[in-house]
């Protein structure tokens, strides 16, 4: 490809710009060589306007059309030989679907960047597609694009990016996300509650919207519960059970990650931006409040008295409600309450106390320095309920539930 002095002046310039002055490069002496892991894309742009630019302008006036390359930096070291315009395809999606011929790659070692030449045509926007499994690393790993650490292959691991030149408007390649849901936790006192999700970086494809794809469970043997489809719209779907939930029983809401926004555009579950063929599908609990013949409201840390150099003392009641709790005092173990402090943890003798409801933990050996306190989702109360560590009236479940506190 021809490349005129302004061409050449800019190519100064991205020589001039090393690692240290591009905020998108990495570390040069990193000790990346291949084979640690698989290598990312940190970012695009183009060649007019530098990295983060998606818009097209004209670097060589004096050539027809408008000459420009498509910019793909890497987080580590490319090999060199594995980059061939066969590689890379670029299609117009603007004002026609027609494909734009590439031209000439050329991969630029000192700053781990490719540039992807092409012509482009005024007023028209594109898709830039480098094919999954092409590319490598140095030691021959392939492009992880979704960022999930596998080689999941085409289209999963195929990088996508968008560009355009004028106003044209550039192709949606972004999948929608949940911005919110409700109802969540427990003590829930609407047997009848509206359930709902409500999406962003839509709109949703409200075909994909329905019964099959929007479900509520009984948490505990996963049957079914009868619901009907309150409202669907571009932005969320709402349902409602037919008849009462229960007291005290938990249920799971389920919104497959099969549902699509109106390019097409698979939902990111999990917000990371990036898809996964192993995409989870977004759940949530809830559960109904207690009634008088129940037991299903979790326990809570309802304080910690320390300031005796012998032992702490830790206080637990029922999460939301506050109430009166009877613990049972076989989870009060070395796995389920630990204590650390500068040299370490701090092996514990426990006693439960009169009632029930409070354990006092003996040091056996001297604290040194600060302490923090952790308690498990596993320690319970005589009717088996979970710690709710986070406070939401569910609880029982690990990490999630899991109680600390630095004393």
């Amino acid at each position: 490809m021809k490349k005129s002095f302004a061409l050449a002046a800019l190519a100064l310039l991205w020589a001039a710009c090393g690692v240290e002055d591009n905020p998108f490069g990495s570390d040069p002496d990193h000790e990346w060589q291949g084979g640690g892991s698989l290598p990312r894309v940190t970012a695009t742009g183009t060649f007019s306007g530098g990295l983060g630019n998606h818009v097209v302008a004209d670097v060589d006036p004096e050539t027809e059309g408008i000459q420009d390359a498509i910019l793909v930096q890497f987080d580590q070291a490319m090999a060199p030989g594995s980059f061939s315009a066969g590689d890379f395809g670029i299609e117009a999606t603007w004002p026609g679907q027609r494909t734009v011929e590439v031209e000439e790659v050329e991969y630029i070692e000192e700053l781990k960047m490719a540039r992807v030449w092409a012509t482009f045509d005024e007023e028209s926007a594109w898709i830039l597609t480098m094919s999954a499994g092409s590319v490598t690393d140095l030691g021959g790993n392939p492009v992880d694009a979704n960022h999930n650490g596998l080689q999941d292959g085409a289209p999963w691991d195929d990088l996508r990016a968008t560009f355009h030149h004028g106003s044209a408007p550039e192709a949606d390649l972004t999948s929608p996300v949940i911005d919110g849901h409700y109802p969540a936790g427990g003590g829930l006192t609407d047997s009848l509650p509206d359930i709902a999700v409500i999406f962003g970086l839509g709109p949703m494809d409200t075909t994909t919207l329905n019964l099959e794809s929007f479900t509520l469970v009984v948490t505990d043997d996963q049957s079914p519960v009868d619901v009907e489809l309150v409202s669907v719209s571009e932005t969320q779907i709402v349902m409602r059970p037919r008849s009462g939930l229960e007291p005290g029983v938990r249920y799971t809401v389920t919104l497959s990650s099969a549902v699509a926004d109106t390019s097409g555009n698979l939902l990111d579950s999990n917000g990371d931006g990036y898809l996964w063929p192993d995409e989870e599908d977004f759940t949530w609990d809830i559960q109904m409040a207690d009634d008088s013949t129940t037991h299903s409201t979790p326990p809570t840390v309802a304080g910690v008295a320390g300031g005796n150099p012998d032992y702490l003392t830790i206080e637990f009641q029922q999460s939301l409600t506050g109430l009166p709790v009877v613990m049972d005092d076989a989870t009060f173990t070395a796995a389920n309450i630990q204590v650390f402090d500068s040299d370490g943890i701090v092996p514990l003798r426990f006693e439960p106390l009169v009632g029930l409801h409070r354990v006092r933990c003996y040091f056996q050996r001297p604290v040194s320095g600060a302490m923090q306190l952790w308690v498990s989702a596993m320690v319970r109360d005589e009717w088996g309920n979970g710690l709710d560590g986070n406070g939401d009236g569910l609880g029982g479940t690990p990490g999630e539930d899991d109680w600390s506190a630095n004393l």
